[in-house]
């Protein structure tokens, strides 16, 4: 998603979640989001240029698709410590003057073992093969339940957003895969009562380790408290 983003214009300036996006794409500031430069033609263009790339690396390995390598982790090398790690594989061109590049060492590397990521022998090509159409062909990845259907669940919440009054205390574990917690919640609010038209009052405490994007987009009478520490873009939106 991030590249997707810096292909219509996104610039990283990591303010995503204050309102000032520089170049007018995560904010809702008008006078912003007319320096937003993107269009759909500028990701199409973008993705159009990996294809190349990929196409490019096949044919260097001697193969048509990518049906042919899922799979084939047989064909992976770890690089030696003389070897030089070279950009894509590109088409001759004759007038392109050879470099002479000298290879390059990281102590840190070395302690690295790949060997559980390399397969020995060619795998079976019928397993390969129904294992990767399956994947390919089967049902999109929906992410399942999260820690928001949970607390949505809850017969307190429940009531508290269909009563729209009161107030509910909730506490529970969090850990760092409980990403964008409270956007569902919001979502569900806001469907009922709109963005500013809740009464009530819900306030979550939480215990550990949060996720990505606590509080994403979140609404008024939401509270949300962690004891402990939280991944980047808290209140994101």
């Amino acid at each position: 998603g991030s590249i997707a983003m810096i292909a219509e214009g996104c610039i990283m300036a990591r303010v995503c979640h204050v309102n000032r996006c520089p170049v007018g794409v995560a904010t809702q500031r008008k006078e912003l989001r007319k320096k937003f430069p993107g269009t759909p033609e500028h990701v199409a263009n973008f993705m159009l240029f990996v294809a190349e790339e990929v196409r490019t690396i096949l044919a260097a390995l001697g193969f048509r698709s990518l049906d042919a390598v899922i799979g084939r982790s047989d064909l992976l090398r770890p690089r030696g410590d003389t070897e030089v790690r070279t950009n894509v594989p590109q088409p001759a061109l004759a007038t392109r003057p050879k470099q002479v590049l000298e290879p390059k060492r990281l102590s840190k590397a070395e302690r690295v073992d790949l060997s559980t990521f390399i397969l020995d022998a060619k795998p079976d090509e019928d397993v390969r093969k129904a294992w990767a159409g399956a994947m390919r062909n089967g049902p999109a990845n929906p992410n399942g339940p999260v820690l928001d259907d949970d607390i949505l669940n809850f017969p307190d919440v429940a009531g508290l957003i269909e009563k729209n009054e009161g107030t509910v205390v909730r506490q529970m574990a969090i850990s760092n895969t409980n990403r964008s917690v409270g956007g569902r919640i919001a979502g569900a609010i806001a469907r009922k009562h709109g963005n500013y038209g809740f009464k009530g009052e819900l306030n979550l405490e939480f215990t550990g380790s949060a996720g990505q994007s606590l509080g994403v987009w979140n609404i008024q009478g939401v509270n949300l408290t962690v004891i402990g520490d939280c991944n980047d873009y808290v209140g994101k939106g």
